[in-house]
């Protein structure tokens, strides 16, 4: 049903649940003891069965089996190299490590839960945490490589850059060029920060006597700082620049990653200590943070998050980066994460005064209340077991909100009603249009609820010893039609009926035929499929009932005349054998 809405096997969001799906059903039935390929077949029988109920089926039925049929014939090698190497560790081991369910992923494409639910099978269990802690660091080196493209030689990447930007420098003088290279330099000393611990890289420029650089990301290979951008001018080895970081955008990210620090120490005030940091994501309008979750944030706790952050920010409590040996910041209680890079001997400990305490290396506001506002924008599911919480901070906070309020009042004020009576005017609208849109899908009938069946018996052709019905139901839906062929079913014996409509610009063409007729060799199915391509798609169904839909209501009429006259000449052939 997904593949007939058009959603298509894939590695996220609503494709990867359908992926899920399908993997899991043919593993059941290798369970089963069904070793060759079977979905397409017993799918094609499902379309069948329900294309009179789901046209969207019949109309895309040859797309759905082909995803179907390469999405089975690919999971079968998956499963044949996945399940030899789980087979290897489930006889080794009593705990498949992390790693290792990691490698099944990345190598042979096993999904976790098919991991842990075969590992299962056999009493052995899964360090879902330890592959959780995997996959992060997979994405974090992705989206590094995939943002930075850089690709420095081994002497530059060997050069010491000495990051001078904190607490909160922007612009410094006499800085030498160590390396220059295509689309960058690297300098002794810089106050660009780059991309690290979740924070984007710095933007701004780089002034030379001969040149300019503008920089338009910063990121870290090796020792070396590289300031990527596009040159103007020349700059050379040896060249002294001034540094001018874009101020805005270094606050901004500044605001909010000491916002991500409050809001982590918030949710595991809200959700318990198990909400820790899975992944973040910290730039200059907003940002991402990733935690384990089985579900969905109650709306409510949200709203607890969200007034605990802010009333940390109106503390105006102190931010304080401080360096300290491990395991000084052990014996403090600060809390690391995995994926983080520290010196075993100088850590950079980040303390919110009085609430929390983290190792971090990015840029921080100097007090809370330079945060201004935090504002909890959404949440959603990136992964099994993985929530993704989004919030902006400062002016984009206060922007946003502004212009919320300012929908508020427009829809209050277009609804005649107070604007806290909104929701409940909204939600009474809505009963009204679907109440609505349920009269309007009923057929055109003068009342009668029904369209008229002894009308169109009246108006049936001879056909031997049948009776055919051939007719055109201008606003009439599939619904209608379908009903219009239960009645004649009711009040008649020997019958073909042709019917056709097109309620909101949609055509119908609906075949159908008394079960004896079906029987002795009427094939509704084909005749539907010889004529649906007039109006632009496709039908199919059972020998006593088959429906088409398509795209082009303009040729309708022309479709139905096909019909007709294949199901008269299917009547001939059946009356004269």
């Amino acid at each position: 049903f997904l593949l007939g809405e058009g959603v298509m096997p894939s590695n996220d969001g609503t494709g990867y649940v359908l992926r899920r799906i399908m993997r899991r059903a043919v593993r059941h039935g290798r369970l089963l003891g069904i070793d060759g390929a079977f979905l397409r077949e017993t799918s094609a029988v499902v379309i069948d069965l329900m294309g009179e109920a789901y046209p969207s089926l019949v109309e895309r039925r040859d797309a759905i089996l082909d995803a179907i049929g390469a999405e089975e014939e690919k999971f079968a090698h998956t499963l044949a190299a996945g399940s030899a190497r789980l087979d290897e560790l489930v006889a080794s081991v009593e705990t498949i490590s992390g790693a290792d369910a990691f490698r099944l992923h990345d190598t042979f494409g096993f999904p976790i839960d098919l991991t842990v639910e075969m590992a299962a099978e056999r009493g052995v269990n899964v360090d879902r945490a330890g592959f959780d802690v995997a996959m992060t660091e997979q994405r974090d080196r992705s989206r590094g490589e995939k943002r930075s493209g850089l690709q420095l030689d081994p002497e530059v990447a060997a050069l010491r850059s000495e990051f001078i930007g904190y607490p909160n420098q922007t612009s410094a003088d006499d800085l030498r060029v160590l390396a220059v290279f295509p689309g960058g330099v690297v300098l002794d000393r810089t106050p660009f920060y780059a991309e690290g611990g979740g924070q984007i890289g710095d933007r701004g420029e780089l002034i030379g006597s001969g040149g300019r650089l503008r920089v338009d990301d910063t990121q870290r290979s090796g020792e070396a700082i590289a300031h990527i951008g596009e040159l103007v001018g020349d700059m050379r080895v040896g060249d002294i620049v001034r540094a001018e970081v874009d101020e805005d955008r270094r606050w901004g990210a500044a605001r909010n990653h000491t916002g991500t620090h409050l809001l982590h120490r918030a949710l595991r005030d809200v959700l318990g200590e198990q909400a820790k940091q899975a992944g973040s994501w910290v730039g200059p309008d907003g940002m991402r943070f990733d935690f384990p979750a089985g579900s969905a944030t109650p709306r409510e706790a949200l709203r607890e998050v969200e007034r605990i952050v802010n009333r940390q920010i109106r503390r105006d409590a102190p931010v304080h980066p401080e360096l300290m040996k491990m395991e000084e910041a052990q014996a403090l209680g600060a809390d690391m994460f995995f994926g983080e890079k520290y010196l075993p001997e100088s850590v950079r400990v980040v303390q919110v005064d009085g609430y929390s305490k983290e190792l971090c290396g990015g840029t921080h506001v100097a007090s809370t209340g330079q945060i201004g506002s935090f504002v909890i924008t959404g949440q959603s599911s990136i992964g099994t077991g993985l929530r993704r919480i989004e919030a902006v901070t400062g002016e984009t906070a206060t922007e946003l909100v502004g212009s919320r309020l300012e929908a508020l009042r427009a829809a209050a004020q277009l609804l005649g009603e107070r604007e806290e009576n909104v929701p409940q005017r909204v939600e009474t609208l809505l009963a009204r249009l679907r109440e609505a849109e349920k009269a309007a899908k009923a057929p055109r009938t003068g009342g009668s609820g029904r369209l008229d069946a002894a009308a169109a018996l009246h108006g049936a052709q001879d056909a031997g010893r049948a009776k055919i019905v051939i007719e055109s139901f201008s606003f009439a839906d599939a619904d209608a039609l379908r009903a219009l062929v239960d009645d004649l079913r009711g009040m008649t014996g020997r019958f073909v009926a042709v019917v056709a409509g097109a309620a909101d610009g949609k055509p119908t063409l609906l075949v159908a035929a008394s079960r004896d007729l079906a029987a002795e060799g009427f094939d509704s199915g084909s005749i539907v499929r010889a004529a649906a391509p007039l109006i632009g798609g496709g039908g199919g169904g059972r020998p006593e009932l088959a429906q088409a839909g398509g795209r082009d209501p303009s040729r309708l009429d022309e479709a139905l005349r096909e019909a007709g006259r294949l199901a008269l000449e299917a009547l001939q052939r059946i009356e004269t054998a």
